[in-house]
């Protein structure tokens, strides 16, 4: 269920970036700080005591943790000296805002969320493959469906890189795999992915390296073709597409036609991955 995922992509976020937040006490203090912050009115201590978040000495306990986190900074008032103001730090500023981003990234727990189909530009076959295991990780450690369809030589790059990342060595049995397939029979093979998959109630994320087309032999007017009916079944389905283009194999019409396929990309920017290889 989509909303376990979202859960666990919050919970995730909050683990490994805001592991200073212990208590409700601790999130209630940052809380109300941020916000008359955001407001450009700074709280004061005084009026922190006043909200009645908790008792005084636990509010004082909880707070000189945090400054001394370096989380939270106190300063004199420069309207009235006597007061003293309390503001997050920049970095947990930052930190914050990039939580906004994660939140609102979310689909709405209220509406079912129709697939996100997008694409990231590549320098090749290293640079596809950390983004695929990347794209991948994150679901598989999310419990989704993960599939994969680029040309077959890349599996085993793939598979190893991932085994890597997620330090699980039955990767492959949890992959759907498809590679130098013709457009026809790769779209029969994820119609009966996707179809299973949400039998059984699951999400599904797919990677689709477009480096299977060019040497497969696939014009590239065909394989545009494929990217628009892709697109339907993505969001019928509501699956997560990530499509992974070469820059070395594509002319820049090409590569501005292909992102014109993939409307999520303007929610969700478009990378362009960078690898160590010699340019040819």
């Amino acid at each position: 269920m989509h909303v376990f995922a979202q859960l666990h992509a919050l919970s995730e976020f909050r683990r490994r970036h805001l592991p200073f937040l212990k208590t409700l006490e601790d999130q209630d203090l940052v809380r109300e700080i941020g916000h008359y912050q955001a407001l450009g009115a700074p709280m004061t201590l005084k009026q922190l005591l006043q909200a009645g978040l908790t008792s005084p000495a636990t509010l004082q306990r909880r707070l000189s943790r945090l400054k001394q986190l370096g989380v939270v900074q106190e300063r004199r008032s420069r309207d009235d000296g006597r007061a003293l103001e309390l503001t997050l730090s920049p970095g947990c500023m930052r930190t914050f805002a990039k939580y906004g981003m994660v939140l609102t990234a979310q689909p709405s727990l209220a509406r079912p969320r129709l697939g996100r189909h997008v694409c990231a530009l590549c320098d090749g076959a290293e640079s596809r493959r950390d983004m695929a295991v990347r794209f991948l990780g994150e679901g598989l450690r999310q419990r989704q469906r993960c599939v994969v369809v680029a040309p077959r030589r890349m599996h085993k790059a793939i598979i190893s890189g991932l085994e890597r990342s997620t330090r699980n060595r039955s990767v492959a049995r949890r992959l759907a795999l498809c590679g130098d397939e013709k457009p026809g029979a790769t779209l029969e093979f994820l119609h009966g992915i996707f179809r299973k998959a949400r039998a059984d109630g699951e999400s599904i994320r797919f990677v689709d390296d477009m480096s299977w087309a060019r040497e497969g032999g696939v014009g590239f007017d065909q394989l545009m073709d494929f990217e628009a009916r892709l697109d339907p079944m993505a969001r019928r389905f509501r699956v997560d597409v990530l499509c992974l283009y070469d820059v070395r194999q594509h002319s820049g019409p090409q590569l501005l036609r292909a992102l014109g396929h993939h409307p999520d990309s303007e929610h969700h920017p478009i990378r362009i991955a960078e690898s160590k290889e010699t340019p040819r």
